[in-house]
C-alpha cells in the first residue's frame, strides 16, 4: 500500500484532532453547582434544627 504525503498529512491533522478534543478542561460551572447545592442542604438542615429546637422550646414555656 502506497500512502503519499498528502494522505500523512491528513492522518497527522485528524490525529491532533483527536488529541485536542480529549484535553478538555473539567467545567468548572458543574464544580460550582456542586458546592451551590451541599450549601443549599446545610442552610435547609440548618433550619430544620432551629425549627424543631424552637417546638421544643415553646412545650417547655407552654407548661
Amino acid at each position: 500500500m502506497i500512502i503519499n504525503k498528502e494522505t500523512n498529512k491528513i492522518q497527522k491533522i485528524n490525529v491532533f484532532r483527536l488529541n485536542r478534543v480529549r484535553k478538555i478542561k473539567p467545567i468548572k460551572g458543574v464544580n460550582n453547582f456542586q458546592i451551590l447545592l451541599r450549601t443549599k442542604q446545610q442552610i435547609l438542615i440548618f433550619s430544620v434544627v432551629v425549627y424543631l429546637a424552637d417546638i421544643i422550646t415553646q412545650g417547655d414555656y407552654n407548661g
